[in-house]
């Protein structure tokens, strides 16, 4: 497991007919403030403001097809060549990291062929490093890569 110190950060957030959104600063709009999306809105800040990743490289809840199947990542950083670089599966703060979990990351990696690949559920985190040799755990996510 790996510890991310996710800060305070300065989220926009508004109310709205009776519901919370939280303003998307990858995506440019808000989005109803659920569970998963706390946690993917925490990891999006803690990429840009602690680990400097360029915010056009950080792609946000796009769809992919995987075995003639609809399918949507979280989050997937790409390098400074455009190559997908990290793929990021959060979770509810109240679902639990399990091998579900981790397979879900793995199968969506058959697509996009990462070196490193994260899952969280925003109290518990666990990062890779992906090799033809197999998982590699990290004690910290990866530099941005130059």
């Amino acid at each position: 497991m790996i510890i991310i110190p996710f800060r305070k950060y300065d989220f926009q957030i508004k109310q709205e007919n009776g519901k919370t959104y939280i303003l998307d600063e990858v995506r440019k709009k808000y989005l109803i403030l659920s569970p998963e999306e706390w946690v993917r809105q925490n990891f999006i800040h803690y990429f840009i403001y602690d680990l400097a990743y360029p915010k056009s490289k950080i792609a946000v809840e796009k769809e992919f097809v995987l075995n003639d199947r609809k399918k949507r990542f979280d989050l997937l950083i790409f390098d400074k060549n455009s190559n997908p670089y990290l793929l990021v599966e959060c979770k509810a703060q109240s679902e639990a990291l399990n091998d579900k979990v981790l397979m879900q990351g793995l199968q969506y990696n058959l697509h996009f062929k990462v070196p490193y690949m994260l899952i969280s559920n925003g109290n518990q985190s666990y990062a890779w490093k992906l090799s033809e040799e197999g998982l590699e755990n990290l004690k910290e996510l990866p530099k941005y890569s130059e």
